[in-house]
């Protein structure tokens, strides 16, 4: 199961986000906002594809990460 303080600090990562994005866009914010480690990692281990909506990468990250 995803540490729920990991997962709190993606969902106010993703808050910001203009969609649809792909993984590829969300590390390249990453980078320039200076995302925590853990956020990154979380992104680092999504499928690559493109994404509909906060919902769907906190759901896709939930079933990737533990």
């Amino acid at each position: 199961m995803i540490d729920q303080s990991k997962l709190a600090q993606l969902a106010a990562f993703v808050e910001g986000c203009s969609f649809p994005c792909t993984k590829q866009e969300l590390l390249e914010r990453a980078e320039n906002e200076n995302a925590t480690d853990e956020v990154v990692d979380m992104l680092d281990q999504i499928p690559d594809r493109e994404y509909l909506s906060e919902t769907d990468i906190i759901e896709t990250a939930q079933g990737c990460v533990c």
